[in-house]
């Protein structure tokens, strides 16, 4: 029984102190009826929307596919009408497609609707399709007819003209009764051409009026001449007109009576293209699809007007009974956190020493003992953190001191200065060793008086060097290690070495000696472990750095050693060229002159074709000869100056090659040493020399300037081009590296620009500092 009342007790306290959590998750449950609520609204509105959008969709697409309707059917009238105007056959071809295509329209349309009046406005449009298609079609047959008849006309008209002046022509001078006739006939004829062609081109009464009564007075002309005809040859001239004249009078009137009909062919085309674009498209399924938009959007307004009537209501009533229960519940924790506030305040005011007082049973009085055990161990942590922040704050800056150069000596003097002031030393010496040396040797000291030897092998200094491990002598007088040499009369009483390592490679050893204090503590070996680790990736560094400066420097030296070797074998083999295979092919060419002058009469003319080939091959390979001599042996420079001699040798290449050269090459208050003159130049002429191989240009721009300190060598040309990004890869292009290793020999970068179809652009760009800079050395 006891412990049935013992359990509710227990009960009831526990239910005292949830007080605030019930009330809590009152104001919880009212909020998910909240959130319910507005999550069902959101949800209606969303298919209220996703319908309407989908409504607004299906319109828009029939509203476009209406549009495309009208725009196909307008685009066949302008094809029409320009084959009416123009003949081309592209614009019958036009015409067709514009025609598939507003059938093609019709029959998306049609996929698209389901209504019986939207299924017969498809069936209306079907029809306008084919009655277009037919219409076009026979328009363009009489036009096709129409030119081959006015070809016709011509053909017979120029007929009917040869027979006036061959037969009749030449007895107009004799006989002065036909010669009105003839001449009449003529006229007549001419006047029955331009009446047909004026009125093809455009239809007028008069126009027909014309053509009749010159087709009239030329039957009166040939019955005249017929009449006053004498002889056998005039009679045939006038027999022959006579059966040559109904031939372009039926042509006449065959053209005009098509020109007739395509005219009321054309009037029905556009009466039938404007009935369905305007009746039907315009008239009808635009407004249609015009009024389903605006229902959809009176749907689509009706459902966000609803959802947000509800989501508006049921919060702002959640929110009332939220706000009276919150109310109640603030009035009771008021007092109480008001003491947790002014507790805080004294916690951000540094002061950790005054508890806070709830008189409460509920949550907050266990939310005050667990804030005041927190302000207990905050004035714990807040001491450790203060000396730790003071620790690591003299570690950063001694850091920045390290790392703030590269140089290996200035990086010593930093790490040992450091140190003398971190830890209160007496003094510092920095033993280091070299890569392939296993001696220690003393790099750097500070603070200590006289000189200091090498370390023995049996030292502090060896050992930690050894092993990779610090030692830590207190009292060092007394230690075994400390009883070597000259070590007894530093009278130090503590003193400690450190390995600077870098992975499991010992750098050098750090020993730290102190006069005034007798012990290092246990913060002060954790502060120089991290301080020599540090120190042995600065050092590392700085080795590092120093190792890659002399090795980019012995490679720069050993390039411009390669480029003059390669120059000088280049003029060797110019001048071998030049002295032996040049002229025995020089010499061999003399001898084939002198063979075809001995043989010229005698040998057969197959032998002498030969020899003039042999001539010709010969001369070639002469002349390719001296191009690579030249090449080998580029003598522009030297006789000319960079500026001249580049433009001279730009001019005869492009002479050579039939290319539209262009130059701007401008050195004036530029000074360059032979040696750079001479590397820009071979940098240029294999440019060239790509160009020439590669390239299948006709147009080439070189240029040469100063640009803002730098010295710019561009080199365009508007040939084939390559795939850069391909060729990069490609371990053959000698010529691309040779530029690039010339360039980077000069301080400068060779920059490549290149797309298949759009031509190469080379732009070398060189420091004039850079220039001089290595011209002194050199």
């Amino acid at each position: 029984m006891m412990q049935i009342v013992r359990a509710g007790r227990k009960r009831i306290e526990y239910l005292e102190n949830m007080r605030i959590r019930t009330r809590l998750w009152l104001l919880m449950l009212l909020f998910g009826i909240a959130v319910a609520v507005n999550i069902l609204a959101l949800v209606w509105l969303a298919r209220s929307v996703f319908s309407s959008l989908q409504v607004i969709e299906r319109v828009r697409v029939r509203q476009v596919v209406a549009i495309e309707m009208h725009a196909t059917l307008r685009n066949a009238e302008a094809a029409l009408y320009r084959y009416q105007l123009e003949g081309e056959a592209g614009f019958a071809a036009q015409f067709d497609d514009q025609i598939a295509s507003f059938g093609a329209s019709v029959a998306k349309y049609q996929s698209l609707v389901s209504s019986p009046d939207e299924l017969r406005w498809t069936n209306e449009l079907k029809q306008t399709q084919q009655d277009a298609a037919a219409l076009g079609k026979e328009l363009i047959r009489l036009h096709d007819k129409q030119s081959s008849d006015l070809n016709a006309l011509f053909i017979t008209h120029a007929q009917l003209s040869d027979l006036l002046l061959d037969q009749l022509a030449p007895t107009r001078n004799l006989d002065v009764d036909l010669k009105p006739a003839v001449d009449g006939m003529n006229a007549d004829a001419r006047e029955m051409l331009l009446a047909v062609t004026a009125y093809v081109a455009a239809p007028d009464e008069r126009t027909r009026g014309r053509y009749s009564e010159a087709s009239i007075s030329f039957q009166q002309h040939l019955a005249q001449a017929r009449r006053v005809s004498n002889g056998d040859a005039e009679l045939s001239g006038v027999t022959e007109i006579a059966a040559v004249f109904p031939g372009v009078q039926n042509l006449g009137a065959q053209l005009i009576s098509d020109r007739d009909r395509q005219q009321a062919l054309f009037a029905r085309f556009f009466a039938t293209i404007f009935q369905s674009a305007q009746r039907v498209i315009v008239g009808q399924i635009q407004p249609l699809e015009a009024r389903k938009l605006a229902q959809a959007q009176q749907d689509l307004e009706l459902a966000v007007g609803s959802a947000i009537l509800v989501s508006l209501v049921v919060p702002i009533s959640m929110t009332v009974i939220a706000a009276i229960i919150a109310a109640r519940l603030a009035r009771g924790m008021n007092q109480n956190i008001l003491a947790l506030l002014r507790g805080a305040d004294r916690v951000a005011a540094g002061n950790l020493e005054q508890p806070v007082q709830i008189r409460t049973t509920d949550e907050l009085k266990r939310l005050a003992e667990a804030f005041n055990n927190m302000m207990t161990d905050l004035a714990t942590r807040e001491r450790r953190l203060k000396a730790r922040l003071a620790e690591l704050e003299t570690l950063r800056q001694v850091m920045l001191q390290i790392t703030s150069t590269l140089d290996l000596n200035q990086v010593l003097d930093t790490i040992a200065t450091s140190v003398l002031g971190l830890v209160e030393a007496s003094s510092v010496q920095i033993f280091t060793r070299d890569d392939d040396a296993a001696d220690l040797r003393l790099a750097t000291t500070t603070g200590a008086n006289g000189t200091i030897a090498p370390p023995r092998p049996d030292s502090l200094i060896a050992v930690v060097a050894a092993t990779g491990q610090p030692h830590v002598l207190n009292a060092g007088i007394q230690e075994p290690l400390f009883q070597a040499g000259d070590t007894f009369n530093w009278h130090a009483p503590s003193t400690a070495a450190f390995p600077m390592k870098l992975g499991e490679q010992v750098l050098g050893v750090l020993r730290i000696s102190s006069m005034a204090r007798r012990t290092f503590t246990r913060e002060d070996v954790r502060i120089l472990n991290l301080l020599t680790d540090q120190a042995a990736v600065a050092l590392g560094n700085a080795r590092l750095y120093k190792s890659l400066s002399e090795r980019e420097e012995r490679v720069r030296m050993l390039m411009q050693k390669l480029a003059q070797i390669q120059d000088e074998e280049r003029r060797l083999i110019g001048l071998d060229l030049h002295d032996g295979l040049t002229q025995l092919i020089i010499s061999a060419n003399m001898h084939l002159n002198t063979l075809d002058s001995m043989i010229a009469q005698s040998a057969e003319p197959s032998a002498r074709r030969e020899l003039g080939q042999s001539r010709t091959l010969l001369q070639h390979a002469i002349d390719e000869a001296r191009r690579v001599i030249a090449e080998l042996r580029p003598t522009a420079v030297e006789d000319w100056g960079l500026a001249d001699g580049l433009r001279r040798f730009v001019l005869e290449v492009g002479a050579a090659e039939g290319w539209r050269c262009e130059t701007a090459i401008n050195l004036d208050g530029v000074e360059l040493s032979a040696p750079a003159e001479h590397a820009i130049f071979r940098i240029a002429q294999e440019a060239l020399s790509n160009a020439r191989k590669h390239a299948a240009t006709d147009w080439l721009r070189v240029r040469l300037q100063p640009d803002y300190g730098d010295l710019v060598l561009t080199v365009q040309d508007s040939g084939r081009g390559f795939d850069f990004a391909a060729s990069a890869a490609e371990a053959d292009h000698v010529g691309l590296i040779s530029m690039r290793e010339r360039a980077r020999m000069l301080g400068g970068v060779c920059e490549i620009t290149s797309q298949p179809g759009q031509g190469t652009s080379i732009c070398v760009r060189v420091p004039l500092s850079a220039l001089q800079r290595r011209t002194d050395e050199q």
